[in-house]
């Protein structure tokens, strides 16, 4: 099982719609991966992660100095 499937999968949803919008979205998210370089790859699973963090209600300044672009 990949971890993509366990987080959604080990997820208490409040109904069955909820849970179906968290499967097609991470669905969608590894598809879009899928066909990119190592390092593409990399920069796309930030700009998930940071969206995905302020959409839940985080501070997008959390994550400076993180980004692969200050390497």
């Amino acid at each position: 099982m990949s971890v993509a499937t366990y987080a959604v999968s080990s997820t208490v949803y409040q109904d069955d719609e909820e849970e179906m919008t968290c499967v097609l979205i991470t669905a969608a998210v590894s598809e879009a991966a899928g066909g990119l370089s190592a390092e593409d790859r990399k920069k796309y699973a930030e700009q998930v992660t940071m969206q995905f963090w302020q959409a839940i209600g985080g501070n997008a300044d959390e994550f400076e100095g993180l980004s692969s672009d200050s390497d």
